[in-house]
């Protein structure tokens, strides 16, 4: 996500320590098996949404490549529609975007779904545009937010189709193919990359099942709170201007702008963080997860119960939002109805964040400027 992915300023929230009967030591002996609950996290849910993950950027592309030596209205509509599955299932992935998804210049998410995408270069940096102006597809350079998932989307959706196919065509047309078929061969080498690693990754991350910084609960559950407030704060928050410093709604900032389609990835990316939650597999399996690690500390199932009750709320208030409503314009004409999301949001934001790091005795380690 671009300029919008800030790093978020350090809160240490609370380290749990032994106070002999005192009401704040609330965990329960330490008798949870965390590398059941690892290995399960591993085997059913992260690796096989890589693999998938995987396949679909395949799939992207060969669609592009069809696209790029035919450009038609079928080769075209082939390209978005993988594209739209591809996505799709990025954002079953993305809230695993730790481990093996961080490299030395960032992460996977920064690589290949940072938004919005920047189209036009300024005084500061190059926009996508400038870019294929100047033929360069060497992708060596930190504009992630001229690639990636936002960059294949924006050539692919920017216009009518017939307005698209025509920028593909002709010397400068020849230019515009190259980028494209290079920045989606760099999704799908990344994603490829960090999936395979995963598998190998395996062992030390079911090792490692302490609840220090640095162990494996740690950064998984860490990841879970960033990728619940990267849905409120940057997929809503922002577009809809409720952000410290801004004075309106920004609709060209939502996730999958040319698409229109941002609404319906934040619903898919809602649902990622409500199966991690319960240790759901996608085809409905229900193991071990948070939940489970929750209950298992004294006050957990009360904390669990209002967890689920307000995971309910904001299902309802979903549940309201306008069906043929791109997000860029609910932002501006369903304002009530898209704040009702922001706000069940915000409500919940207490008992995944502070809540569950206090009873579970794990520190928030990254940096937050969120002001729950």
């Amino acid at each position: 996500m671009k300029k919008y992915v800030f790093v978020f300023p350090l809160v240490i929230l609370l380290v749990l320590q032994s106070c002999g009967n005192e009401s704040t030591n609330n965990i329960t002996p330490d008798s949870f098996d965390r590398r059941a609950l690892l290995s399960y996290y591993a085997d059913s849910l992260i690796i096989p949404e890589y693999e998938r993950l995987a396949g679909t950027t395949q799939i992207l592309s060969y669609s592009v490549t069809d696209f790029i030596n035919s450009p038609t209205i079928a080769t075209l509509q082939n390209a978005q529609n993988s594209w739209i599955q591809s996505y799709t299932q990025w954002q079953y992935c993305s809230l695993f975007n730790f481990g093996p998804a961080v490299g030395t210049f960032g992460t996977l998410l920064e690589d290949i779904a940072t938004f919005p995408v920047k189209v036009s270069g300024d005084q500061v940096r190059k926009g996508i545009e400038d870019y294929i102006i100047a033929g360069d597809n060497s992708l060596n350079n930190f504009a992630r937010d001229t690639r990636g998932f936002m960059g294949v989307e924006y050539l692919l959706f920017s216009g009518t189709n017939e307005e698209i196919i025509a920028k593909f065509m002709g010397s400068e047309g020849q230019k515009r193919k190259n980028y494209l078929q290079a920045i989606t061969q760099d999704i799908h080498n990344r994603v490829v990359s960090c999936g395979n690693s995963w598998k190998s990754y395996t062992s030390d991350f079911i090792a490692r099942n302490g609840t220090d910084a640095g162990s494996s609960i740690s950064e998984l559950y860490n990841e879970f709170v960033k990728s619940f407030e990267s849905i409120k704060n940057y997929k809503l928050g922002i577009p809809l201007g409720n952000r410290a410093g801004q004075t309106k709604p920004e609709p060209a900032t939502v996730e999958a702008y040319y698409s229109g389609l941002g609404f319906r990835m934040l619903t898919y990316h809602w649902q990622t963080i409500v199966r991690v939650w319960n240790g759901q597999t996608r085809h409905g399996h229900d193991g071990i997860g948070f939940k489970e690690y929750i209950e298992s500390t004294v006050g957990g199932k009360e904390l669990s119960g209002s967890i689920v009750q307000h995971i309910g709320d904001v299902e309802k208030s979903l549940q309201q939002y306008p069906p043929d409503k791109a997000l860029s314009d609910a932002v501006i004409n369903e304002q009530a109805k898209v704040n009702e999301i922001f706000t069940e949001l915000q409500k919940i934001t207490r008992f995944f964040k502070s809540d569950m790091s206090s009873l579970l005795g794990i520190s928030i380690t990254y940096s937050s400027g969120d002001g729950d």
